[in-house]
């Protein structure tokens, strides 16, 4: 066998971990409407990282021979983001009725101060978080998200002198699989059009003026701690002062910064969403195979079901 295929999952880590060899060093207006969507409002959505990963989707969705333009995916290491994924190979399937295809499982976020703290500490939070049996409880549905944040926060963080995590924090995330992927025929091309032009219309009453356009540009910024957005508006105060005042962030607020990136990362999330359901049912990513081979010389490994059934029906 020969051809294979990979979950919408994988497919997804993929695109955002290859890289063109011949990389587009800047991915324009009149380019986007050329090669990724027609609609050139969408672009100013878009940082250049967020443009080429479009550009990158399309392209594979278009011509799966395209993957041999990218770079060797090596195997992901430990990002020291979850307590129970620690790297590895991203996996292709053989057989549709592959059990894994639908075992979606929950991981569990590490807080990010711990993870500035280092490896070490890292490592300490996975050892409690399993000494704890948060994940066992958690599934049983003997603790909710609320308990977990509770416990970090009476034990955890005062043993090793970390702030408080918001109530609301999320600590568990629900990892698809994706493996049943289901394409309606009757998909409303009409329908997307207009909500992206919806959408397109929000966004322009949101950013008006030209400081809230440049601010869009920074929403990854909404995450960080409040030092450091107010050191990063110092520089954009020393590099765009016609934009940005020595005091802007403390006339404007950090809450209603962190409030117009929110809306803005939610409106530009969506619009991602939706093209890339759109690039799906384009060109038929539910029927999409790739050469097995291929995928193994990139870098994939099978899925270790797959694997298993293919050996029975050899033998």
């Amino acid at each position: 066998m020969n051809l294979a295929f990979v979950t919408k999952s994988v497919f997804h880590k993929l695109i955002t971990y290859i890289k063109l060899k011949n990389d587009v060093e800047f991915i324009s207006r009149p380019f986007f409407e050329e090669n990724i969507y027609h609609k050139g409002q969408l672009h100013k959505f878009f940082n250049q990282y967020e443009l080429k990963r479009l550009y990158a989707y399309k392209l594979l969705l278009e011509d799966q021979d395209s993957l041999s333009y990218f770079t060797f995916n090596e195997k992901k290491e430990d990002d020291y983001k979850f307590v129970f994924y620690k790297g590895g190979y991203l996996k292709y399937h053989l057989y549709k009725d592959c059990q894994a295809l639908n075992s979606n499982f929950k991981d569990y976020h590490i807080p990010y101060e711990v993870q500035e703290r280092g490896k070490e500490l890292v490592n300490t939070y996975r050892g409690w978080f399993k000494t704890m049996k948060f994940k066992e409880k958690f599934e049983r549905g003997e603790i909710d998200n609320f308990h977990i944040v509770n416990k970090y926060n009476n034990l955890f963080r005062k043993t090793h002198n970390l702030d408080k995590l918001n109530i609301d924090y999320t600590i568990a995330k629900e990892v698809l699989q994706s493996g049943k992927e289901y394409i309606d025929k009757d998909y409303d091309v009409k329908m997307f059009e207009d909500k992206l032009e919806q959408i397109i219309s929000y966004r322009n009453s949101l950013c008006q003026g030209e400081t809230l356009k440049f601010l869009a540009k920074v929403n990854y910024l909404r995450d960080k701690h409040d030092l450091e957005i107010i050191s990063k508006f110092k520089e954009l105060h020393e590099e765009h002062p016609r934009l940005f005042s020595s005091d802007f962030i403390k006339n404007y607020g950090i809450s209603n910064a962190k409030t117009f990136w929110n809306q803005h990362y939610s409106l530009k999330t969506r619009v991602s969403t939706m093209l890339e359901e759109y690039f799906r049912w384009t060109f038929q990513f539910h029927n999409m195979n790739f050469d097995k081979l291929q995928l193994e010389d990139f870098g994939l490994r099978c899925c270790k079901f797959c694997s298993n059934i293919q050996q029975i029906k050899e033998n």
